[in-house]
């Protein structure tokens, strides 16, 4: 996301500018009034919801065996998949689905493609950069293709490439549209929006969960690509379990909710990323979207 893009989200959220302030100059107060907002919304617990977005060829082949690992430390992740990877990928993600894992709308189109030149995957459709028009048109497509491939309608959606989403307009817009189709929750934001309005929150009309941050960094997302994939990569796995478990004793005192998700081809055949979710379940409950949906609903 450039400059003027971030410029414009913060000229829009001001709250959201003072609360980044506040985590900089104070990070555990900041964690005391997430505990707070938490409370409020009806947590009672510290809870950890794990979800990946497929968004590649790579992601199908690797899903099957992450999501069985997941499943003996007691996690049912759940999955975000375009529509055409949904399609390619439908007997795969269809014995996923049995185990009862939530499948959730990700649109319909591709949003990343493979590189000829350099053999790597590269993002592409933006929903900031396309009309209003298109962006629906991608999340009624999404909406049919699990209703079509998995078998249910999908009760919760995820923006491709959200953190290019996140001005108020788009947002409000975003969960009308949702609204339209009968979904309960959205997780399309940021962590600075857990961190400002709480870990499940209505600003914008159904329930918004948030996906979390760094123990170090709670503003800023933890991610598989910049810790198991990005080929100049600064940070490594034990970074990631480092981070993640850090946060999880940084809440460790009251109820919150850890939302992460990754790519199953970035942590396909990387230990320290099961030690790491072996190291969370034991510090808070797995649960779903469609629990936490329910509970605060």
């Amino acid at each position: 996301m450039g400059l003027a893009r971030k410029i414009l989200i913060a000229a829009e959220n001001p709250a959201m500018v003072a609360h980044y302030a506040w985590s900089r100059a104070h990070a555990p107060s900041i964690l005391s009034a997430y505990r707070r907002r938490a409370r409020a919304a009806g947590l009672t617990r510290l809870e950890f919801i794990l979800s990946f977005d497929c968004d590649t060829e790579a992601d199908i082949a690797a899903a099957e065996d992450v999501h069985r690992r997941l499943a003996d430390l007691g996690i049912v992740a759940s999955y975000a998949v375009p529509g055409e990877l949904l399609r390619q990928g439908a007997t795969a993600y269809r014995r996923i689905a049995e185990t009862g894992a939530e499948f959730l709308n990700h649109g319909d189109r591709h949003h990343m493609y493979l590189d000829p030149a350099t053999a790597r995957y590269e993002s592409c459709f933006f929903y900031d950069e396309e009309p209003r028009s298109a962006v629906e048109a991608d999340i009624v497509g999404g909406d049919r293709a699990v209703t079509d491939v998995i078998g249910r309608k999908p009760a919760g959606f995820r923006t491709p490439h959200f953190g290019t989403f996140q001005r108020e307009s788009e947002l409000r817009f975003l969960h009308s549209v949702l609204g339209r189709l009968g979904y309960a929750y959205s997780t399309s934001t940021t962590p600075g929006f857990g961190l400002c309005y709480g870990p499940v929150f209505g600003r914008y009309g159904l329930p918004e969960i948030p996906v979390s941050g760094r123990g170090s960094d709670p503003f800023t997302i933890l991610d598989s690509w910049s810790c198991f994939a990005r080929p100049d990569r600064v940070l490594g796995p034990d970074d990631y379990a480092r981070e993640a478990i850090a946060l999880a004793e940084a809440l460790a005192d009251g109820p919150g909710l850890i939302n992460y998700y990754a790519d199953p081809s970035h942590v396909a055949g990387q230990p320290m990323f099961f030690e790491a979710m072996a190291q969370l379940v034991r510090r808070a409950a797995p649960t779903t979207f469609g629990k936490i949906a329910a509970m605060i609903g």
